[in-house]
């Protein structure tokens, strides 16, 4: 009966180990899908800041 119980504490210890690492990882991958799209997005805006800044001043030369 002891090894019963054993293997059920043992279970029932790894099932929520489980879970909670399982959780943890979606809460990363979730901040890091956030933190990427937002790095692309000023990333973008970057780029085309320079790209209307580099058409103004040709079109100065021009």
């Amino acid at each position: 009966m002891a090894w019963l119980i054993s293997f059920v504490t043992e279970t029932l210890v790894e099932a929520i180990a489980v879970w909670i690492a399982e959780l943890a990882i979606a809460a990363i991958a979730e901040w890091m899908r956030e933190a990427i799209a937002v790095t692309l997005v000023e990333w973008m805006r970057e780029a085309v800041t320079q790209l209307i800044a580099l058409l103004s001043s040709h079109r100065a030369y021009s």
